[in-house]
C-alpha cells in the first residue's frame, strides 16, 4: 500500500478512455460514520483504492489519514451495494476522498483506470484511538518504535500485519513496510537507491530532503479493510 507516492504515481499516469469515465463520488455524512457512494460503477473493475487526507490539519507535508485497497470477493461485494462507509471520522474536521478505479491488475504504469473526488467535513465522530500512541525515533534515525497498541473507541478486527510503516522523504517519495511489530527498521540509502531504480533523478538541489515515518493500524471494519493513521514522528532531514 503506497501512500504519497502512490497517488502522485496515479495522478501523472493518467487515465485510458474507458465506457466507465461516467464514474462518480458521492459522500453524505450518517449518524456513525462517512458513507462513500460509487455512482456508474463499472463492473469490469479489478481494484478500487481509495485515498483519505484530513485537510484540516496542517503542517508540511501531511500525511495520507487512511486509505483502503478492495479487490477480490470484497470488491464484489462493494459493486453489489454502490457503496462503502468510511468509519473513521472525527466531526467537525474536513476530508478530501479520492477513489481510483482500476481495469486490470497490473502495475500502475500498465493499467487504465478512472478518479472521482469529493470533500466532506464531517458532522459526527466514527471510531477513533482512545489512547495516546506516540512514536519515537532513535539517534541514529533508523528506528521507529510505536509507544504501546492501539485502542479503539468501539471493537474492531485487526488483520495481520496489524501495523503499516511509511518512510516519507518529501523530494522523493515514501517506501512502505507492514509488520506485526510495534518496531520498525529502515535505511534510507536503500530506500533511495530504490526510488533510483524507478527513474527518479535526484539533481544537486535535492541532496537534503525532509523526512517522517508515519503508522498505520490495518484493521478490517464491516468487511472492508482500512489502513488508518495511528502515529507520526516528528520532521527531520536524511541526506542522499
Amino acid at each position: 500500500m503506497a501512500i504519497l507516492a502512490l497517488v502522485s504515481a496515479l495522478a501523472i499516469a493518467g487515465c485510458a478512455a474507458t465506457p466507465a469515465e461516467a464514474f462518480g463520488l458521492r459522500v453524505e455524512n450518517t449518524p456513525e460514520d462517512i458513507l462513500l457512494v460509487f455512482e456508474n460503477m463499472p463492473q469490469d473493475a479489478v481494484w478500487i483504492r481509495v485515498h483519505i487526507d484530513d485537510t484540516t490539519e496542517t503542517g508540511d507535508p501531511v500525511a495520507a489519514f487512511a486509505f483502503t485497497d478492495i479487490r477480490g470477493a470484497e470488491l464484489d461485494a462493494v459493486r453489489q451495494a454502490g457503496a462503502v462507509a468510511f468509519p473513521f471520522p472525527r466531526e467537525g474536521r474536513t476530508y478530501s476522498i479520492t477513489v481510483f478505479v482500476g481495469y486490470s491488475d497490473g502495475g500502475f504504469d500498465q493499467t487504465g483506470f478512472v478518479t472521482a473526488q469529493a470533500e466532506i467535513t464531517a458532522s459526527s465522530t466514527g471510531i477513533y484511538v482512545v489512547n495516546d500512541v506516540t512514536l519515537e525515533l532513535n539517534d541514529a534515525l533508523t528506528v521507529a518504535t510505536l509507544s504501546q497498541e492501539p485502542v479503539f473507541s468501539a471493537e474492531v478486527q485487526f488483520y495481520s500485519p496489524r501495523f503499516t510503516y511509511s518512510a516519507i522523504a518529501v523530494v522523493a517519495g515514501n517506501h512502505v513496510e507492514s509488520t506485526d511489530d510495534l518496531v520498525w527498521a529502515w535505511d534510507f540509502p536503500e530506500i533511495f537507491y530504490t526510488f533510483r531504480t524507478w527513474g527518479i533523478d535526484f539533481s544537486d538541489d535535492h541532496e537534503l530532503s525532509p523526512a517522517y515515518i508515519v503508522v498505520f493500524s490495518n484493521v478490517i471494519h464491516e468487511n472492508t479493510r482500512w489502513a488508518v493513521r495511528i502515529a507520526r514522528s516528528e520532521a527531520f532531514t536524511v541526506y542522499f
